[in-house]
C-alpha cells in the first residue's frame, strides 16, 4: 500500500514539478516539503504548521485539501484539530440545530432591559418630584433672611460694563476656568508603561501560534490581506511559519523582521522592540 509522503511525491512528479518550484509557490521550505514526503514529521514544527504546509501543498497540486489533510493525521497519528479560527455563522447554525424540538427560550435580556427603564424613570421622578420642593422652600427661606434695605425684586439687568465682563468670562478659555473635576483628572492613574499594540498583517498565507503575556498560546491561518492587533502589558511571543509573509508595527511603528522565506521562526515583542537571542536587531527601514 502507497504511503501519505509516497503518494504525495508521486502527485507531484506527475504534474512535472521540483520541489523548489513548490517551494517557491507556497513559500514552504524546501526542507520542510522534503519531510513531508519521506513521512519525517519530527522535522517539522508540528501543530497547525504541519496542517498548513499539507494543506498549501495540497492546494498547489490540485489535490482536494481536506482529504490530504486527513491521511496526513492519519500517517501521524495525529487527532482531529479543534477548529483554528471560529466560525460565528456556523456556530448559530449548530446552536439553532441543537435547540430545535425544544421549548422556546424566555426572553431573558426583554425582561432586564424593562426592568432597567422602570428603575431608570422611577428613579428619575422620584428625584425631580423632592428636588422641586426643596428648592422652592430654599428660596422662600432666603427671602425671608434677607437684610432690611434690601431690594426683593431681580434688577432690569446688569450695566453694559458688567454684560462686556460676563461675555469675556463665558468666552475665555476652559483650561482658565476652575473646573470641579479637575482633581479628579489630574489624579487618574496613568496607563502602564509597559502596555503596547502588536499589529499583525499578512501578505501571503501565514501560520501562527501566538502567545500574549501569560495567557495560553492561540494557533491561528492568517489569510493574506488579513489583519489583527494583539495587546500585551509585558510580552508577545510569535511562532510563525514564513516570515517573509508577515508585517508587524508595535504602537503603529513599522518593526523589521529578519528570516529565511518559509522557514519557521520564534519571534519575541515588547514594548521596546523585537527582541532577537542574539545580536542587534536590524535598522528600521
Amino acid at each position: 500500500m502507497v504511503s501519505f509522503g509516497e503518494r504525495l511525491k508521486k502527485e507531484r512528479e506527475k504534474r512535472g514539478m521540483t520541489l523548489e518550484e513548490v517551494s517557491a509557490a507556497t513559500k514552504i521550505g524546501v526542507r520542510s516539503l522534503k519531510a513531508l514526503e519521506q513521512e519525517k514529521f519530527d522535522l517539522l514544527p508540528g501543530g497547525i504548521f504541519n496542517r498548513g504546509f499539507v494543506r498549501s501543498y495540497a492546494k498547489h497540486l490540485g489535490l482536494d485539501d481536506e482529504v490530504v489533510v486527513a491521511d496526513y493525521m492519519e500517517a501521524a497519528g495525529e487527532s482531529t484539530p479543534a477548529p483554528t479560527l471560529a466560525d460565528p455563522t456556523q456556530a448559530n447554525a449548530n446552536e439553532q440545530a441543537r435547540l430545535q424540538g425544544s421549548s422556546p427560550p424566555l426572553p431573558w435580556g426583554s425582561m432586564a432591559v424593562v426592568v432597567a427603564v422602570a428603575i431608570l424613570l422611577f428613579a428619575a421622578w422620584h428625584y425631580y418630584s423632592h428636588r422641586k420642593p426643596a428648592e422652592i422652600t430654599n428660596v422662600s427661606e432666603s427671602s425671608a433672611t434677607a437684610p432690611e434695605g434690601s431690594a426683593t425684586t431681580a434688577s432690569p439687568g446688569p450695566a453694559p460694563s458688567d454684560a462686556t465682563s460676563a461675555n469675556t468670562q463665558a468666552s475665555a478659555p476652559a483650561s482658565t476656568l476652575p473646573s470641579a473635576n479637575s482633581s479628579r483628572v489630574a489624579s487618574a492613574p496613568a496607563s502602564s508603561a509597559g502596555s503596547f499594540a502588536l499589529s499583525l498583517h499578512a501578505v501571503d498565507e501565514v501560520w501562527l501560534s501566538t502567545t500574549v503575556d501569560a495567557q495560553p498560546p492561540s494557533e491561528a491561518i492568517m489569510e493574506q490581506g488579513q489583519s489583527k492587533t494583539l495587546q500585551a502589558s509585558d510580552k508577545v511571543v510569535i511562532r510563525i511559519g514564513n516570515p517573509t509573509a508577515l508585517q508587524v508595527s508595535i504602537n503603529g511603528k513599522r518593526i523589521p523582521i529578519r528570516g529565511t522565506e518559509g522557514q519557521p521562526e520564534t519571534l519575541t515583542f515588547t514594548a521596546s522592540g523585537l527582541q532577537y537571542a542574539g545580536g542587534p536587531p536590524p535598522s528600521p527601514n
